[in-house]
């Protein structure tokens, strides 16, 4: 069983990396 305290982190971490990527192809789109 997975603590809800878990999941948190794991939405937290996954929104953060999905920021990232958003933000380098945001930077990417305006260099080509």
């Amino acid at each position: 069983v997975v603590p809800f305290v878990g999941i948190d982190v794991a939405k937290a971490f996954l929104a953060s990396v999905i920021a990232e990527k958003v933000k380098v192809f945001g930077v990417a789109r305006q260099k080509a």
